[in-house]
C-alpha cells in the first residue's frame, strides 16, 4: 500500500479500536426522544419532505426542525437498518472516522506533513470527550455539522491557486457544504474561517468570505427564526408494574411541556453572571482538549458570582496565550497557528455568547478538537525534531503518551453506552446535574426497587431543589407506597414550584381528588390553568365534560 493509504489504515484502526465495544450498545439517554419515540423518523419516505422547499419556508416545529441533516441522517437509518440501534451506531461511528480522516488531511495541507497530519487524526480518533457524540445518536448533529465544515474548508483551500471560472465553482461548492454544516449544527458557523490561514490571495479571500458571510447570514435571518425545538405529542412509556411497588402512568400522557428550569437559569436573566461563568467555563473546556477527565452526559457549570476569581483569571490568560500562538506563530509553525485559531473560532458558538439550555458539555468540543489536535501534533514533532536521526520513533513515542490512554478510556467509555443503566451507573464526575440520578431513580422504579428510587430523587432535589418533575415524581413513589403525608408535601413543592408546565399542579390536583380532597383539587386544577389556559385535561377535570 501506498503511505497515504497506511496512513488512512492507522487512523481508521484507531478508530475501530477505540469504538469496538459501540457494537453492543442500544440506544441510550436522549436517543429514546429523538430516534425510538420521534414519529417523524420512523418513516424513511419523510425524507421528500426535505426536497420539499415549503419545508424550508414555513414555520414548523418539528423535533429538530432546525437540523434537517441530521433528521435525514436518522431517516436513511431507518431505511437501511430499520429499528437496529447497531446500525444507527455503525453510522455514527463511520462518520466520526471520516472526520479522523479530515482532521489528518486538513493537517498534512496546514504544514504537518503526511506524518504529522496522521499523528492529528489519531489524537483526533480516541480523544474521550468526543465519546458523547460518537456513542449518543442524538448527539450526531456535532458529527454532521464537523464534517461539512472540514469538506467546506478542503475544497476552499484548493481553489485559491485555480483560474477565474474554476475558483468561484469551487467557492460556490463550499458555500453550499458550508450551509448543510449549518444545518445539521449551528456550531459550525465560524470553522470554515480556517481555510483563510495561512493568508490566501486577498482579492479571492475576500470574495470566498464574502459568500460564506452571506450564506450564514441568510441561514440566520431567514431560515433560523423558523424552526423550533418543540417536544412532539408523543405518549412516553408507563412504567413497569411490580408487585411491591406499582406507579402511575403519567397523568396525562398526551400533554408535554419545556422541562423545568435548570439549576443554572440565573445564566439566561443576568448577562453579567454569564459572562464569569462562561468565562471560567470555557477556560476549563480549553484545558479538557488536552487533559480530558472523565466522561460525563451532564456537565454542570459552576456560577461565578464576582470576577475575583482564579478560575475566570486562568481561562482568560489561557485564551490570551491561544489568540497569541494564533498570531505569532503564522510563519514559525503554521500549523501551531492554524490549530489555535481554529480551536478559538470552533469555540465562539458554544462559549456563551448566545445562552444555551445546556451551557457546557462534552459534544461541544468536537469541533476544537480538530485545532487542538493540529496544534497537538506540531508540539510533537517540535519536540521529536530534538531525537534528530530518531525524529519519526520519538514523535511515534510521544503520540503514544497521549494515545494510549484516550483510547483506553474512550473504549471504556463506549462500553459504557451500552444501556441507560450502564450509562447512568458510570456517571460519578463532579460537577455534575440532576438529571443523572433523576434518570437512575426512572430505572430503579421500572425495576421495582423503591429504596433505590427514593435515594436518587432526594439526589436529584439536593443537586436542584427546584427540580418540579423530580418532586412530582417523589410523589407518585409515596403514592405508590402508601406513605400519603410525604406524598403530599412532594406534590405540592412540585406544584409550587416556577415551571412553565400545568403537569405538576394536575397530578397534585389528581392526588388531592384520589383523596376524597375535591375542595383543594379544584383549586389547584386552577392553578394548572393559570399556567396554560388550554390545557384541557385541568379543564375537564374542573367542568366534567371531556
Amino acid at each position: 500500500m501506498s503511505p497515504r493509504a497506511w496512513a488512512a489504515a492507522a487512523v481508521l484502526a484507531a478508530c475501530a479500536a477505540a469504538y469496538h465495544p459501540l457494537r453492543y450498545a442500544g440506544f441510550a439517554y436522549d436517543d429514546h426522544i429523538y430516534v425510538e419515540d420521534n414519529s417523524f423518523v420512523q418513516d424513511p419516505a419523510n425524507l421528500r419532505v426535505f426536497l420539499d422547499p415549503r419545508f424550508y419556508l414555513a414555520d414548523q416545529g418539528l423535533l429538530a426542525g432546525s437540523r434537517p441533516v441530521f433528521l435525514a441522517s436518522l431517516l436513511a437509518d431507518r431505511a437501511v437498518w430499520g429499528s437496529r440501534p447497531a446500525g444507527y451506531h455503525l453510522t455514527s461511528l463511520l462518520l466520526h472516522a471520516a472526520n479522523a480522516l479530515c482532521v489528518s488531511a486538513l493537517g498534512a495541507g496546514l504544514g504537518l506533513g503526511l506524518f504529522g497530519g496522521t499523528l492529528a487524526g489519531l489524537l483526533f480518533a480516541v480523544q474521550p470527550l468526543l465519546s458523547e457524540a460518537v456513542c449518543g445518536v442524538s448527539f450526531r448533529p456535532d458529527l454532521l455539522a464537523a464534517l461539512f465544515a472540514f469538506a467546506a474548508v478542503m475544497v476552499l483551500r484548493g481553489a485559491w491557486a485555480l483560474e477565474r471560472r474554476a475558483f468561484l465553482a469551487r467557492t460556490a461548492a463550499a458555500t453550499a457544504l458550508f450551509l448543510l454544516s449549518l444545518m445539521s449544527k449551528e456550531s459550525a458557523a465560524l470553522a470554515p474561517l480556517a481555510a483563510f490561514l495561512p493568508a490566501p490571495p486577498r482579492r479571492r479571500a475576500v470574495a470566498a468570505l464574502l459568500a460564506l458571510a452571506a450564506a450564514g447570514l441568510v441561514y440566520a435571518a431567514f431560515r433560523a427564526p423558523r424552526f423550533q425545538y418543540a417536544l412532539g405529542l408523543e405518549a412516553p412509556r408507563t412504567q413497569a408494574d411490580h408487585a411491591g411497588l406499582r406507579i402511575l402512568p403519567p397523568e396525562a400522557p398526551r400533554w408535554q411541556y419545556a422541562p423545568s428550569p435548570p439549576p443554572w437559569r440565573a445564566l439566561y436573566a443576568d448577562a453579567g453572571l454569564r459572562a464569569r461563568t462562561m468565562s471560567a467555563e470555557t477556560g476549563a473546556a480549553l484545558l479538557r482538549l488536552v487533559r480530558p477527565g472523565r466522561p460525563t452526559v451532564e456537565r454542570l457549570p459552576v456560577l461565578r458570582p464576582s470576577w475575583a476569581s482564579p478560575a475566570i483569571l486562568g481561562a482568560w490568560l489561557v485564551l490570551a496565550a491561544l489568540a497569541a500562538a494564533a498570531f505569532l506563530l503564522r510563519r514559525r509553525s503554521p500549523p501551531a497557528s492554524a490549530g489555535a485559531a481554529w480551536v478559538l473560532a470552533a469555540l465562539v458558538p458554544v462559549c456563551g455568547l448566545v445562552p444555551l439550555y445546556n451551557p457546557t458539555a462534552d459534544r461541544y468540543l468536537y469541533l476544537p478538537m480538530a485545532g487542538a489536535a493540529w496544534a497537538l501534533a506540531a508540539l510533537i514533532l517540535a519536540l521529536a525534531g530534538r531525537a534528530q536521526e530518531r525524529r519519526r520513533e520519538a514523535a511515534l513515542a510521544l503520540t503514544a503518551l497521549l494515545a494510549l490512554p484516550w483510547l483506553t478510556a474512550t473504549r471504556r467509555r463506549a462500553a459504557e453506552w451500552e444501556s441507560d443503566k450502564t450509562l447512568f451507573a458510570a456517571e460519578a464526575g463532579a460537577p455534575q446535574g440532576p438529571r443523572v440520578p433523576y434518570n437512575r431513580a426512572i430505572m430503579a422504579i421500572s425495576e421495582g426497587r423503591a429504596a433505590d428510587a427514593e435515594a436518587e430523587l432526594l439526589e436529584a432535589l439536593r443537586r436542584h431543589p427546584g427540580f418540579t418533575e423530580a418532586w412530582s415524581k417523589l410523589g407518585a413513589l409515596y403514592d405508590a407506597l402508601g406513605d400519603a403525608p410525604r406524598a403530599r408535601a412532594a406534590f405540592a413543592r412540585g406544584a409550587a414550584e416556577p415551571s412553565p408546565s400545568p403537569l405538576p399542579a394536575y397530578a397534585f390536583a389528581r392526588f388531592l381528588e384520589r383523596r376524597g380532597e375535591r375542595a383543594a383539587a379544584a383549586a389547584v386544577y386552577q392553578a394548572a390553568l393559570e399556567r396554560d389556559p388550554g390545557f384541557a385535561p385541568a379543564r375537564a377535570a374542573l367542568t366534567g365534560k371531556p
